[in-house]
């Protein structure tokens, strides 16, 4: 069965990839941000969160896609493919303005019943925007490091660094 983690910054489009490939390929789709975040923005505790991870990865088969360094090593051992998306920074800085700005005025539920706000989008160390600022380089450098090694060798490693390229993996992953 499938078992597929999609990694990417902050805004690169994680959950719209693998809300795609759960509908294509018929498996359940686990969205992090769900599990770690509570109402009013509280986060979960490790434990329970790992918990919860841990239950989402026993079964036959899923999507994954987040970056949680907390629940890394109970997901990527256990995923048959990794999907990064490595988008260059001007790329996924207008998604993150885009979406942050769609959100705030649609009000529209994410993470467990929650809604950002154009305050906490723009005016706020909250912000997603400054997030994805802050740790696009970091993270395109750890995930680089972490991939390269031999401990993903039975891994398929797909790494998209544009969309078109995506877009021509979804329109054959039901082959797969």
């Amino acid at each position: 069965m499938n078992r597929i983690a999609i990694i990417g910054t902050s805004c690169s489009g994680k959950s719209t990839l693998a809300s795609v490939v759960s509908k294509k390929l018929g498996i359940p789709h686990v969205e992090l941000d769900e599990l770690h975040w509570m109402p009013n923005w509280r986060e979960r505790p490790d434990d329970e969160f790992r918990s919860l991870v841990a239950s989402a990865v026993a079964k036959p088969g899923w999507v994954i896609d987040g970056n949680y360094g907390a629940v890394r090593n109970i997901i990527w051992p256990a995923a048959k493919v990794i999907i990064w998306l490595d988008y260059s920074f001007s790329r996924v800085l207008f998604r993150a303005i885009k979406r942050s700005v769609r959100r705030a005025i649609s009000k529209e539920k994410v993470c467990s019943g929650n809604t950002e706000t154009f305050r906490q989008s723009f005016l706020s160390r909250e912000s997603a925007i400054l997030w994805m600022i802050q740790t696009h380089k970091s993270n395109r450098l750890m995930y680089q490091d972490l991939l390269s090694g031999d401990q993903f060798e039975k891994c398929d490693i797909k790494i998209f660094r544009h969309p078109q390229k995506l877009n021509d993996y979804l329109a054959n992953i039901n082959a797969q």
